[in-house]
């Protein structure tokens, strides 16, 4: 029985959602108000800016017209080697869907977040590759997300007041300055790959990877630069 994304009660068009975001603005030296005068010292010139942004997960389905880039690796429709056609008929939107207007979807067979192994986010065995005339995959997918994203930026500034109008300004930026790499999908751990039995004719999907995260990625970097403003 083909599962129905209905069921999941969420809308295709899902947003991701962001759990925390928070950025400060410091400058240095720190005055109490009403205290500056003509006596005070003059001000340090530092500015420091630091941001932190963590995030649920990116949407990785549920959005028209994906199909996870299904690969059916020159299968046939089962049953379709005859006389007439003794290598079978292809399996193609022509052949399935009678247009090449539409594009052929997998079938959803259960619920693509349930059964995930460490670091998976979306369950590859729920997915079929279309053999019945006339039958295709939703267009819309069920909503999957992938793994939590998370970044922390640091700037330092300084100023030098040049004259009344001017300013040189020395910065130093560095982003993911806590040097957190994050888990990501490579590309090919996001696209299915059915292979055909020659002789029983039945699919399985190949690509053991499907859906987990094997790698990461990220590093801190780190940028200098001078303005001068007029």
């Amino acid at each position: 029985m083909p599962y129905s994304d209905w069921s999941l009660g969420e809308s295709g068009v899902h947003s991701i959602y962001r759990v925390a975001i928070c950025t400060i603005v410091l400058a240095l030296p720190l005055t109490a108000c009403g205290r500056v005068g003509a006596l005070d010292p003059p001000p340090g010139g530092y500015q420091i800016e630091s941001g932190a942004n963590l995030t649920y997960g990116g949407t990785y389905s549920g959005v028209p017209n994906t199909n996870f880039g299904m690969n059916l690796n020159g299968a046939i429709i089962p049953g379709s080697i005859s006389t007439a056609n003794p290598a079978g008929i292809p399996i193609n939107n022509q052949s399935i869907l009678g247009t090449n207007a539409v594009q052929l979807n997998p079938i959803v067979t259960c619920n693509p977040l349930s059964g995930l192994g460490p670091h998976q986010y979306i369950n590859g065995n729920c997915f079929a590759a279309p053999t019945t005339v006339g039958k295709n995959g939703p267009t819309l997918l069920p909503v999957a997300y992938g793994p939590k994203y998370f970044d922390s930026d640091l700037a330092v500034f300084k100023n030098f007041s040049v004259t009344e109008s001017k300013k040189l300004q020395f910065r130093i930026q560095a982003y993911n300055f806590l040097n957190h790499p994050l888990w990501s999908f490579n590309g090919s751990n996001l696209n299915l790959n059915f292979q055909q039995d020659p002789v029983t004719q039945q699919f399985t999907q190949a690509n053991s990877n499907f859906g987990k995260v094997t790698d990461k990625q990220g590093a801190r970097v780190l940028e200098f630069a001078v303005k001068f403003f007029f």
